[in-house]
């Protein structure tokens, strides 16, 4: 019987190349990309073999401080700073050069300039910042409780009023008549003459009635944001658990149904829910989902989600620690309800990761 020596050899390459996948080390999962920009001056004549180390260190700092400056929010810059120190002496193990872009020495002015695209451990650089400065590695009686209440919506109608015209046209006409009478001798002849003019004037305006939007609950939309806010906010340790568990009824969605502000007594009742059940924090975020467009460099379906998030602190009072938006998130998908769940848990992630960081910077458990 002859054998297929092609199968049999195929069978043989995929076997490697499975291994080879298996075992090769993941070193870009979890890796952000950056710039790295050093220009040095460099001493003796073989000094820019000598420096050329520094030159690529110096280059890995500036590639970690653009990664910063473009990827972090305000707080979370602020973190980064007081952690810097810390940052800079575990670089080797953040920062590592992907590609030298550009290496360029001056032996006339003795100057090293070098570009380098570098990969940043965003989860190291994180778990640095957050050891250092954060909320985190609270044991479990030192974990806070975090009620959070999420009311995401979408028009369910919308009417549009065209605008109305209203227009004033004025005409007025005047007549001037003058008489002569020129007597000779006996006879005397009598002339008329008269002038008539009209003018006219127009005018109007224009108001336009505001749109009238009816909103109504997106089903999952909820469980899809309090799934990925409170993934982020655990990990922050907070003992999260959802509104809705305490004793509470729809009074705040319902109302949130209707416009985009809350009465002062639907406010004073979600923090009279949180504090009567002796929960510091209450997380308030709410959704509006945007209907589909088209994105135009993709042609994918694109939806919009305009997010806004609070989080208070109840004691006596309940006073704002952080806040959030309200801010716009778009995701694409290949369907209308894909590219609007993708943008819903892109701005809960978002949304949730901007208040952490504000309250990892009042150094909040």
């Amino acid at each position: 019987m002859k054998k297929n020596y092609t199968s049999y050899y195929l069978n043989i390459f995929s076997l490697f190349f499975l291994l080879i996948a298996i075992f090769t080390p993941i070193t870009n999962l979890y890796a952000g990309e950056s710039k790295g920009v050093a220009k040095i001056t460099y001493t003796g004549w073989d000094g820019h073999k000598k420096q050329m180390p520094e030159a690529k260190n110096n280059a890995k700092i500036n590639a970690l401080e653009r990664f910063a400056n473009d990827n972090f929010s305000k707080s979370r810059f602020k973190d980064y700073m007081q952690a810097k120190n810390s940052i800079l002496s575990n670089l080797d193990g953040i920062v590592s050069i992907d590609h030298v872009l550009q290496e360029e020495v001056d032996k006339k002015n003795k100057t090293i300039t070098i570009v380098i695209r570098a990969n940043i451990n965003e989860n190291k650089l994180n778990f640095l910042i957050d050891d250092l400065v954060g909320i985190t590695n609270a044991t479990s009686s030192e974990k806070s409780e975090m009620a959070v209440y999420i009311i995401a919506r979408k028009a369910s109608e919308l009417k549009i009023f065209k605008p109305k015209e209203f227009n004033k046209s004025m005409t007025s006409n005047s007549s001037d008549s003058s008489e002569t009478i020129a007597a000779s001798g006996e006879s005397a002849i009598v002339s008329t003459s008269s002038e008539n003019s009209s003018s006219s004037t127009t005018g109007g305006s224009t108001t336009q009635k505001s749109d009238k939007i009816k909103y109504g609950p997106v089903d999952g939309a909820n469980d899809d944001i309090f799934a990925n806010m409170s993934k982020v906010f655990s990990e922050y340790d907070f003992d999260v658990f959802e509104f809705i568990e305490l004793d509470v009824d729809d009074r705040v969605s319902e109302a949130y149904m209707k416009g985009d502000g809350l009465s002062a007594k639907n406010k004073k009742y979600m923090w009279n829910a949180v504090k009567d059940d002796d929960v510091p924090y209450l997380v308030f975020a709410t959704a509006t989902i945007d209907a589909k467009a088209i994105d135009s460099v993709s042609g994918a379906t694109t939806v919009g989600v305009t997010v806004s998030g609070l989080v208070y602190f109840c004691e006596k009072r309940c006073k704002v620690q952080a806040s959030v938006g309200p801010v716009q998130y778009h995701a694409n998908g290949q369907s209308e309800l894909e590219a609007q769940r993708n943008s819903i848990l892109l701005a809960g992630t978002k949304a949730s990761q901007e208040l952490i960081d504000q309250l990892n910077a009042k150094g909040v458990q």
